[in-house]
């Protein structure tokens, strides 16, 4: 009744009714909450010291009654505050609720250990973490965003909730907010590389490459030796054709130890093939073979660089040299049998080998198959070729070579599928190489693994191919949206629209 009366009043009668109503209800805190609103009401630029004022006072003058307000009571009335705008007392009410509650806290921990205390308080913030992202849910994005602001002055360096408020921004705030945020991340947060590098990155989207690198370089000042950092600036420097550039801030990360990762390495290679300076791109892989042996991925790029310059035996060597420091590696085997898909003796005998220390890989098995299916396709190409010019002649010898690679893929894909029964990789090449039934072998492969993506893939190109448009969508959108990360699936996906599909692709 107070409360309706006050309403009903101007704002100087209000204050007068509220008082008395304090007098008459002293253990009341709905009457200091509405004093609050009446305060922003009247004054909405100029509330917020006497609206923090009127919600602290009210939890001491509740005290003096024994009255202790249940966190859910703060909690419901700073959402009604939210809803009905009085956003300046949700933001008070938010505070006094939160500090009330970790002093409660703290009085619990009194006599507890630094574990105890910790686990204590981290149960705490992720029960406002979830208050904050049920105020979320009901459309309360400005009390959301306040809890967040709140906790981190409780959690300064809490990674987890600085992304949270990031992404609330991101989602929902404006530009002008996203990069305070930022900013005010670094700072509280600065020896955290993580945040350096997403306002970095926000900066070269919003704004320019110099200003993503102005960050980078205040980063560098507290990492001077990070991997990301460095990365990050390299990527920067070649976006802008500075190569130069990039190729000094390398050269300085690797004479560093402590940022001399094989991350640094890898790019630097990579950048001096990029630029044709394949000697010195191997130089630096030469060095890094041998301080990162146990790293396969040198000894692939060092294989494929030789490669490239025609020293197929240099290749070769530097292959099996990776395969004896990195026995269980399947990528190093298989490129060193490609290198020999010319002499089919020599890539076979690789394979062999591969499989004696890795009998169940899948991925090698894979490739064997390939491999195989690759020289009987060839074969038959040559012989079909070789019919149509010479009709005359008697091919009963190429016939029987045909037959016999034929045979020799089926062989080595039953193994295959013997050694991994479960492997929706190798299913799906069963759909792709089988001539006579796909769908039969399709039906085998799902019953095996039905939620393979790769099978399901295979499912989805079958349909394709026979211009079941619809039939072939399920199956990729059934692909795509159990693993949105999956490129093969949306590569099919976007080819069936692109060759069968409407105008407009509507692909997820």
């Amino acid at each position: 009744m107070w409360l309706a009366l006050a309403k009903l009043e101007n704002y100087e009668k209000a204050k007068q009714i509220l008082n008395k109503a304090r007098k008459a209800i002293p253990h009341e805190v709905s009457i200091w909450i509405h004093a609050a609103k009446l305060e922003e009401a009247q004054n909405p630029e100029t509330c917020d010291k006497q609206v923090d004022e009127l919600i602290e006072r009210s939890v001491r003058a509740l005290a003096k009654y024994d009255v202790e307000v249940p966190t859910q009571k703060w909690i419901d009335e700073g959402l009604n505050c939210n809803i009905g705008g009085s956003l300046k007392v949700c933001n008070a009410i938010l505070k006094t609720a939160i500090k009330e509650d970790f002093s409660k806290e703290s009085d619990t921990t009194h006599n507890l250990n630094d574990n105890s205390v910790a686990n204590f308080n981290k149960e705490k913030k992720t029960f406002w973490l979830e208050i904050a992202d049920n105020a979320n849910h009901k459309g309360c994005l400005h009390m959301n965003k306040e809890i967040y602001s709140i906790l981190l002055k409780y959690f300064k360096n809490d990674v987890d909730i600085w992304i949270k408020l990031i992404e609330l921004e991101k989602k929902y705030g404006t530009v002008e907010g996203q990069v305070d945020i930022l900013k005010k991340s670094v700072e509280s947060c600065s020896e955290n590389e993580l945040f350096w590098l997403m306002y970095s990155n926000y900066r070269y989207k919003n704004e320019s490459i110099s200003a993503a690198k102005e960050v980078l370089n205040e980063a560098l000042k507290y990492h001077p030796n990070k991997t990301e950092i460095i990365l990050a600036f390299v990527k920067y420097e070649k976006m802008e054709n500075n190569f130069l550039e990039a190729q000094k801030l390398l050269k300085n990360a690797r004479e560093i130890f402590e940022s001399s990762t094989n991350k640094i390495w890898i790019e630097s290679i990579q950048l001096e093939r990029q630029l044709g300076n394949f000697e010195k791109a191997f130089e630096i892989c030469e060095i890094a073979m041998k301080k990162f042996y146990e790293n396969p991925k040198f000894f692939m790029i060092g294989g494929q660089i030789k490669e490239s310059l025609g020293d197929k035996n240099s290749a070769s060597k530097i292959f099996e040299k990776g395969i004896e420091y990195n026995k269980k590696n399947c990528h190093l085997y298989i490129c060193w049998a490609k290198l020999f898909y010319s002499n089919i003796g020599v890539a076979r005998s690789i394979f062999e080998k591969a499989l004696k220390t890795l009998p169940n890989d899948d991925r090698v098995w894979y490739e064997f198959v390939k491999f195989e299916n690759l020289n009987f396709l060839n074969l038959e190409r040559k012989l079909q070729e070789k019919k149509l010019t010479n009709v005359e002649e008697i091919y009963e010898e190429d016939d029987f070579e045909l037959g016999k690679m034929k045979n020799n893929t089926t062989l080595i894909l039953n193994k295959a599928l013997k050694e991994c029964p479960n492997s929706g990789l190798l299913w799906s090449l069963a759909i792709e190489i089988e001539k006579s039934n796909k769908h039969a072998k399709a039906s085998d492969a799902l019953k095996k693994c039905e939620n393979s993506i790769h099978v399901k893939t295979a499912v989805g190109k079958l349909y394709a191919e026979e211009k079941h448009i619809e039939k072939a969508r399920l199956w990729f959108d059934s692909v795509v949206k159990s693993n949105p990360t999956y490129g093969d699936a949306w590569i099919y996906y976007y080819k069936l629209e692109k060759q069968l599909g409407d105008d407009v692709i509507n692909v997820i």
